[in-house]
């Protein structure tokens, strides 16, 4: 092997070491300086950014074209989707949860998450907007109201079965940091903590349903806790800590 033929080995080397994320952003303000400022920390990563309607009226979100490269139109959007090892949604809002959970893609971001579904790609959302028991939400008071918390439980639920990883501003660099980098901590495994309330007002023990949900993407403990059987798909990975679980709890695994 000549110089220019080990140049070029190490090159491609190098390229396929590389990771690919299409950040999706939607109009809340919620931290994404922050998250902004973490994803451009990874060195080995291309990013793709697409902006909603509500996101490019936002002189406060402009920032985000710094990024990468920005996915303008359906085609760009779907081979960024295609490429991307993870899709991230910097502030998930209460509007683009619902609509997500229920199956709605009005506009390109939308569209973008709904084939990242589809495609069984990791879709992690940060739930700082949305979620009424964050340390924001506790903080504003949003947290009063335990039923309008059990609907946006569910729809969070909903879109966990699509595969979505809910995730807080806490932990998100670990979730991060175990999707890119290789040989990276499980998140879960660091935490170690059992999972977080779920807003049904149900134990973790209730009684499953007669007809259970396949279960895609990235599967963590959170999603399994108290189930007796998994029906998963072939393209799943289960995390090291619900590994562990259907290990010890002797879980009834069957693949889709």
């Amino acid at each position: 092997m000549d110089k220019n033929q080990l140049i070029e080995l190490i090159e491609n080397l190098l390229k396929e070491e590389k990771k690919n994320v299409l950040a999706v952003i939607t109009g809340g303000s919620h931290c994404q300086k922050d998250i902004y400022t973490l994803l451009a920390s990874y060195p080995q990563v291309n990013y793709w950014y697409l902006m909603s309607p509500a996101a490019k009226s936002m002189e406060s979100l402009q920032f985000w074209t710094k990024i990468g490269t920005e996915a303008e139109s359906f085609e760009d959007m779907q081979s960024a989707v295609s490429k991307a090892d993870c899709i991230i949604l910097p502030s998930l809002t209460k509007n683009s949860l619902a609509k997500m959970a229920c199956g709605i893609a009005d506009n390109l971001a939308l569209n973008a998450v709904q084939s990242a579904f589809m495609k069984c790609k990791p879709v992690i959302a940060l739930d700082s907007c949305w979620n009424p028991e964050s340390e924001s939400g506790v903080l504003q008071g949003k947290n009063k109201n335990l039923e309008y918390n059990q609907l946006l439980f569910s729809y969070r639920d909903r879109l966990r079965m699509f595969g979505m990883i809910s995730v807080s501003a806490r932990n998100v660099k670990r979730v991060l940091d175990y999707v890119l980098i290789p040989g990276s901590e499980d998140w879960e495994q660091a935490d170690r903590k059992e999972p977080e309330h779920t807003g049904t007002g149900k134990g973790p023990e209730a009684a499953e349903s007669a007809e259970e949900p396949v279960l895609y993407g990235i599967i963590t403990k959170q999603d399994i806790y108290g189930k007796k059987h998994l029906l998963v798909s072939r393209d799943a990975r289960f995390t090291t800590l619900a590994r562990d679980y259907i290990s010890e709890r002797r879980v009834d695994v069957n693949y889709y």
